[in-house]
Order: C-alpha cells, then structure tokens, then sequence
C-alpha cells in the first residue's frame, strides 16, 4: 500500500494552514501528523463539492432514494458541522426502486433498512433490483458476482453509492455503527485496490468524487482514527489520481468521467502539489470532451447511446457548477456545446420526454440536464418541449436531422400522443454502438411499440455472452439481416464523420424524407469473414395529415442490391405485446385493447413470409426484450423474409391506430415491385401514390412521372390532386401537367 508517509511528500507543506502538519513530518512524528492532518480538515474553509445524485426521470424523493440519496431536499453545502441542519432532511419513509421495466416502483426499503443490511455485509441496489440482496460475506468479496447478473453489478459495486445510506444513517440516529462500517469498507477497498490500478480503473472516476462527497459525515465522528482518515486521503492522491493521470485515449465518455475525477481531486484537495496539474487536465478533459472529443458542431454525439450521451451531459453541468462555484477559471466555452447537446436531446425525445435506446442505452430522459440548460439560456423552445407545453414557446420544427450524427426524427406534433419515429442513417460511435445502422423506432400516438433493445448485461459469464452478442448484433434491432449475418461496422467502421452527411433529407408540412445506405458487408457474429456482397438502402417516408382527420403513416422501403441468392430479413422488434397476423395480406397488427397500436403492412406479399418470433433460443436467439428483469424477456419481433436472388425489395406501410380504431388501408405494389412503386387506398376511397427506387433518378408510372429520390402523390377517389411532393426533383409530371415539386 502506498504509505502515508508518501502522501505527506505529496503535499504543499507551506500552504496556509498545515503549519502543524508540518511540523509533525519535520520531526518524523507521523502519528502527530495524521492528527494535524485531521485537524486541518476540520477547520479549513471547505471547497464547494456539492452533494451529488444520479437523477432517472426527475429530482425528487422518488427518484434519488434510487442512488441511496434519501435527502427530501438537497442543501446547495453539507459540512461536517451540519449534523444538525442535515439531520432534519433525512427521510425515515421507504425509498424507491428503478428498473428497465417498471421504472421507479416503491422499495421495501428504508435507508435504515439499507444501512443495516451494510452491517451484516449485505448489498441492495435500487437502480438494479434484479440482483437482489447480495451477502458478500465478513472479509467483504469486492469481486462477488450475483448468480443472476444484473446489468452493471460488476461497476455498481466498486462505485459505492451504498456507503450514502450508512452515512445518512449515522446523522439521522447518531449510532456509530454506521459510520464506522463506512470507514471499514472505504479503507478496505483502498487496501485492496492500492497497487493494482489496472484491476478496475473507472470506479476511480466515482470514487474521487464519492469518497469527498462523504467525507462530512466521516469527519463528524469523533472516533474517526487520524490513520483512517489518511489511509483514505492518500489513496485520493495517490493511487486514485495516479490511475486518471495514466489514462491515454479515453473513448467517449470515459474521457469525460476521466477528467472530472481529476477535477474532483483538483478542487476538492488543493493542499497537494499536484492540485493545479489534476484541475488544468481535468477540467481541460471535459472541455476537449464537449468540444471536439465527443459531439459534432450540429450537437448530435459521437458516441452512439443515448443513456450514456444523457448522462455524460448531466456530468458536464456537474463540472461547470464545480468550476463556478469555487472560483476556478475553467470551462468557460462550455455554455455554447451544453446548449448544442440540449437541443439535440430535445428535439429527439420521444412524445413521453423518453430517449431512444440506441446502443448500450436504457430507458430514461434527458429533461432534467435540458431543463437546466433551457433555464438558464431562457430558450423558451426548449422550456416548452420538457414542460409538455406548460410554458416556454412551441418549437418552429417538429421534426428534425442532424446530419453529423446521422439521426432523422419524424414527428407529427410536440404533445404526448404525437405520432413519432427515429431513424439512424449515421456511423456506428466511437464506444457503446451497436450494429443497427438504418434501424427505427416508432412512437404511435404516444406509445412506444418499436424499440431498439439496449443491452441486457455487460457480465461476461457463460449464460449472458450469448445474449450480449444477441443484443449488440443486427439481429437485435430495427433493420435488414441477410443470410442470418450481422452489420459488421464495430470491425470496420466508420466510427465518426468529419463532415456532414449528404444523405437526402426532406421535411414540408406535407411529408418527410429520409434515405440511408449500409455497404460495409455482413458477417456471422462468431468470425472475422465480411462479405461486401450485399447493399441495403432504406428510405423512410412520413405521410403527414395536412388537415384534421387526415391519415398519417410511414413507408419503409428496404432496396437489397448484389450478387447471387440470398435471405434477408426485415425485422420489428415490439416490446412485449399481443400480435395478430392476416394470413392473406400478411398485415401484422398489435391488438392492445384501449390503447394505441400500429399496424405493418407489406405492399409486397409475392415471394415473402411473414412470422412472429418469440423467446427463440434455436437456432438462434430471436424474439427478446431487454426493458428489465433479471433476464431477457420474450416479445414479438415481427420478420418478413424472402429467399432469392438479388436484387429484392421490402416495402412496409406502419399505420400508427388510435385507441378504438380498426380500419386499415388497402396496400399494393404497382408496376414491377423493383421499381419501387405502391399505391395506398383508404377506406373512403382516397389514394396515395409512392414511389422510392433504389437510386434518384427518371421514374414514371402511368400519367405520374418524376426524376428524384421519391414522391408522393395523394389524390381524391376521382383523381383530383390533393397533394403532391418530389423528393430532390424539381417537378412533377401528372396526366400531362407539368407541375412544381411540392405544392408549397
């Protein structure tokens, strides 16, 4: 163990209040340095180091006794004097839960009841409470793994949030037990890590932040060991920042977490030399993070997980309030990027204020960093979007593209039970992607059927490696899989873009257009083989309602392009829901009573099968959900597949169905299906012509002509031109008259 002898050597001895300290280490009476020390600590003027929660949908009771947090009300500074002030504040009521699934439930836990179970060396933790109560037995096994593996146990652990309920125990009884058990645990850790930082470097980030966060309540207890109390601070400055010094090339996030540690340190200890270096870099990391590190000019992410992109953004508030209120003079270019990343989380949200589950996401919301951000720039779009319109200004936009990252939002309006849908046309992320290039996710007037599935673990035991690689491949998300193989863009890239994309982007009042191409080859998710072979391009198109009563939908067109004969699949994952299928037109709907559902109809049926996959475990998994528990559960994955040769074509009209609603419209390919074109007919008679070829170009049908990416036309029962749009053209011929692209 780094010794503290080697920790006094660290520190500036001539700073302003460890003259005893000094003095003590002059004379080689260590033991009456470690008192000086303690001392110091006590009387100085403290940092303001905020107390600090991980919020999951909101900042309340409810939502922070899910980290241990059972404060009813923050104070903006905890010292160790405010026994009394703090003590108040301190909530005896059970605390809550959270889980992919349900999210925040009531526990049957109060912090007391946490606290005591510390004491017998037992573990709960409320944001993942599949793993149960965990007894990691008297010498305290740090590398325990539950028998079900939650999702993040193996960091969660390390993280030790817990030690906030032993903590919060001790001020509100004044039993001692508690906080002794807490200096237990944190000097045990320190002694078992000390030495081997490569063992688990990232719980240093949280543990710089975490141990300091605590220390009030450490530094109250009167029988607190001087040595304990050093044992801990020279890990901080040692070993701890030693392991964040180190770090070279942190990817995504990591980077930011890296450097906040850092600042942690940096402000938090300012009695050691190295206390300007651990400030400049940290600080300096967090900036190089929301600078150029990790977001692109437009605010979309380079990392492509939105769980993460929210909680790195909180994170990056959490810096500037450090640098703020302590008078450091960082940060200072990080208002513009914060707005930026606020913006994109805005406009991207789902009607329910929820964000997508791309990559290693989970559920949650990004509103409370956007509502901070919006507050504080008084950006009244945002105010409105996070308010659900409850102040603020309605948004000029409804729907959105960020051609940096490559996301495409579709959206009918700003309320809760909009109409909505994400597509991801962009590259794959520098950490946490996963292999879904061109995949949506649907919203139907309010409620969210068609989901990317996250991940379920990032334990590495013999049970869940088969579901990881399930989760991260293809297979597992809202695209096309050929021949059973997998996208393989983790192997080859690309990872990030230095320009814009060009992909086509159109949105009037009338329709929005989207289109991507996936050409990096697929492979099985066992081997290293890649076969280029294959081409997908998707376009989406939404079908707006101009007026009331208007129907509105999308179509996907899905154009596979290459060599020989091949399966390709085109994939929905629902989440766990009944389904119906029409055996004749092969139209899948979900048949949720009193509710919203969405209903998938192929204009193409000729040559393809439709099934719903659930809970396959042979050949191969297929047909899980992944919202909570401690294991996958089964959900329907709609799947049309073809066997031929190429090319092929899937064109799929989603008619979003409001609550009660039952008529769908007729769908069928016109001309050669190739080509692209479909007609929609509508219970009364109303018919819209689509068509989206595998390239831009000349396209005619009939008394419809256009050159472009795709159009639309909507027309009466007799004919008469409702409505029209041509996707990157510049007019529209029909029946001889030559008109402008759009009617606008």
């Amino acid at each position: 163990m780094s010794s503290v002898v080697d920790m006094f050597k660290r520190m500036d001895l001539d700073a302003t209040g460890l003259e005893a300290v000094k003095a003590a280490v002059k004379a080689e009476d260590y033991a009456a340095a470690e008192a000086a020390y303690l001392e110091y600590y006590r009387t100085r003027n403290p940092p303001v180091l905020d107390w600090h929660t991980e919020h999951r949908g909101g900042n309340s009771f409810q939502t922070n006794s899910t980290g241990w947090n059972f404060l009813t009300r923050i104070p903006e500074l905890i010292t160790w004097t405010d026994r009394g002030r703090v003590k108040g504040l301190i909530s005896r009521e059970r605390g809550y839960t959270f889980s992919r699934t349900d999210g925040i439930k009531p526990s049957k836990y109060t912090v007391l009841d946490l606290a005591d179970m510390l004491l017998d060396n037992q573990v709960f933790i409320p944001y993942h409470p599949e793993d149960g109560i965990q007894d990691l037995g008297p010498d305290w096994n740090w590398e325990h793994v539950p028998a079900v593996v939650g999702r993040r146990w193996t960091l969660s652990l390390p993280y030790q949030y817990f030690l906030r309920a032993l903590a919060q125990a001790y001020w509100l009884t004044d039993d001692e037990r508690y906080v002794a058990k807490l200096v237990k645990i944190a000097t045990h850790y320190v002694s078992y890590v000390d030495g081997r930082s490569s063992w688990i470097w990232i719980p240093d980030m949280q543990l710089a932040r975490n141990y300091q966060q605590l220390m009030p309540f450490i530094l109250s207890w009167e029988g607190l060991l001087p040595h304990d109390f050093c044992v801990i601070q020279s890990w901080l400055s040692g070993g701890c920042a030693a392991s964040m010094e180190a770090v070279t090339g942190a990817p995504g996030n990591q980077l930011l977490f890296n450097g906040l540690g850092l600042a942690w340190l940096g402000v938090g200890m300012p009695e050691f030399k190295d206390a300007l270096r651990w400030r400049e870099r940290g600080f300096g990391e967090v900036e190089e993070f929301f600078g150029e590190g990790a977001f692109y000019p437009d605010g979309s992410s380079k990392e492509n997980s939105y769980g993460y992109v929210v909680g790195a953004s909180a994170a990056g508030l959490e810096a500037l309030t450090l640098a703020q209120e302590n008078g450091w003079d960082f940060l200072k270019n990080l208002h513009c990027p914060m707005l930026l990343r606020a913006e994109f989380l805005a406009y991207t949200a789902k009607p329910d204020g929820s964000y997508v589950w791309t990559g290693d996401s989970t559920r949650g919301s990004a509103f409370d960093y956007v509502e901070a951000v919006a507050d504080s720039a008084d950006r009244k779009d945002l105010q409105y979007i996070v308010s659900f319109g409850q102040r603020g200004t309605l948004p000029a936009r409804k729907s959105s593209w960020y051609a940096y990252g490559g996301v495409g939002v579709m959206r009918s309006d700003w309320d809760r039970g909009a109409n909505y849908l994400f597509f991801d046309v962009g590259p794959v992320g520098v950490i946490h992607g996963h292999e879904g290039k061109l995949a949506v996710e649907v919203v139907a007037y309010g409620r969210s059927l068609v989901e990317d599935l996250g991940i379920h673990t990032y334990a590495t035991t013999e049970q869940d490696i088969p579901f990881h690689n399930f989760f991260t491949a293809s297979a597992a998300h809202n695209t096309v899989v050929v021949d059973g193989k997998s996208q393989a863009r983790l192997k080859t890239g690309p990872f990030t873009t230095d320009h814009p994309l060009p992909n086509p982007w159109y949105s009037t009042a009338t329709c929005d257009f989207l289109s991507g191409s996936y050409t990096e080859g697929y492979m099985e998710v066992t081997d290293d083989e890649i076969d280029k072979s294959v081409v997908h391009r998707r376009s989406v198109m939404f079908v707006k309602g101009r007026n009331v009563g208007d129907p509105e939908y999308w179509i996907i067109t899905d154009h596979l392009t290459g060599d020989g004969a091949h399966t390709c699949e085109q994939l929905f994952h629902l989440i766990p829901i009944e389904v119906g299928v029409d055996p004749t037109t092969k139209t899948v709907q979900t048949v949720t009573k009193n509710r919203p559902n969405l209903a998938f109809i192929p204009a193409i049926t000729e040559g393809i099968e439709v099934e719903i996959v659930e809970g396959r475990t042979e050949p191969n998994l297929q047909g899980w959900y992944c919202g909570g528990g401690p294991r996958p559960t089964p959900a329907p994955c709609v799947t049309y597949h073809r066997t031929g040769m190429l090319p092929t074509v899937f064109q799929t009209v989603l008619v979003p169905m409001k609550t009660g609603e039952a008529a769908l419209p007729n769908v069928e390919s016109l001309g050669t299906p190739n080509d692209g074109w479909i007609r929609v007919t509508f219970p009364n008679a109303r018919q819209d012509i689509y068509c989206s070829p595998v390239e831009a170009g000349h396209r005619q049908l009939g008394d419809i002509a256009f050159t472009g990416e795709a159009a639309l036309v909507r027309r009466d029962s007799d004919g008469t031109l409702l409505d029209w749009v041509v996707v990157g053209g510049e007019n529209l011929q029909y029946r001889g008259e030559l008109l402008p692209a759009t009617r606008e």
